[in-house]
């Protein structure tokens, strides 16, 4: 892993970000590491049987701008809010503190959510049900991996 860190930093440093803004990374849960993964997978064998996980719907960010701490940003999942109900939807920033539950405000079929202080660099973002929990079956979508411009968790 040690090798895989110095790669990352040396990509980040070329790309003129911080080469580490977060002295650790956030802890996600399986079918979350899933969800970011699915994509990928082109198939499995057969005689693998069913994998006993899940994947979200897949969360993206809007656009191509700066995300700053402080701001907001625009999230979106495949296929729109089709099958999302009524209900208050909140934003689960993942931190290596435990996460960071935000409003999300509902504008056209995306989540407007607000970027809390602390998070720099790469980010996860999942949108939830239920404040306070990242709990699997709270979980309506993400993670989405957002970049965070900033040189350290000190703002």
């Amino acid at each position: 892993m040690a090798v895989e860190a110095r790669h990352s930093a040396f990509l980040r440093g070329a790309r003129k970000q911080s080469p580490a803004p977060q002295p650790f990374d956030a802890p996600l849960g399986l079918n979350k590491v899933f969800t970011l993964a699915a994509p990928f997978i082109v198939s499995c064998p057969a005689r693998n049987g069913e994998l006993p996980l899940i994947a979200f719907p897949a969360l993206k960010l809007v656009g191509s701008g700066s995300v700053r701490t402080g701001g907001s940003i625009l999230l979106e999942t495949e296929g729109g809010e089709v099958g999302f109900g009524e209900c208050d939807y909140f934003a689960a920033w993942v931190g290596i503190s435990g996460p960071v539950f935000v409003p999300v405000e509902r504008v056209h079929g995306r989540f407007r959510v607000g970027v809390p202080k602390g998070f720099h660099g790469q980010s996860y973002v999942v949108i939830t049900r239920k404040k306070g929990s990242i709990a699997d079956e709270d979980v309506v979508a993400g993670p989405a991996v957002v970049e965070v411009e900033g040189v350290s968790g000190m703002d």
